[in-house]
């Protein structure tokens, strides 16, 4: 039923004009962002600079041990190969330079 009434609009529309389709979805889009304003708008006293994301690390975790600490290039690289020591792997040896580069 939708369907046909978007073709019949489009019939007698020119193409210039949005689709029901494309108009739904920016009414849709301006209910979600007041909705949205206004929970941040009922939570006066919360700051931004509150949010989890802008707060810095407590502190930095201890870097765990390794058996191979040759490997290791990184201080992340230190987390990775212990998740591999800790599952019995090991790293893949480095690959060739032609299988690196793409054509």
């Amino acid at each position: 039923m939708l369907r046909s009434a978007t073709v019949r609009l489009r019939a007698k529309l020119p193409s210039r004009y949005l689709s029901i389709f494309a108009i739904a979805g920016l009414a849709a889009f301006a209910l979600t962002r007041n909705s949205l304003r206004a929970q941040s708008a009922a939570q006066p006293d919360r700051q931004p600079s509150q949010h989890w994301a802008y707060r810095l690390p407590v502190r930095r975790p201890p870097l765990p041990a390794v058996r191979n600490v040759a490997w290791v290039r990184t201080p992340i690289d230190r987390f990775v190969l212990a998740r591999l020591d800790k599952e019995g792997l090991g790293p893949s040896p480095q690959a060739p330079l032609d299988t690196l580069i793409n054509p």
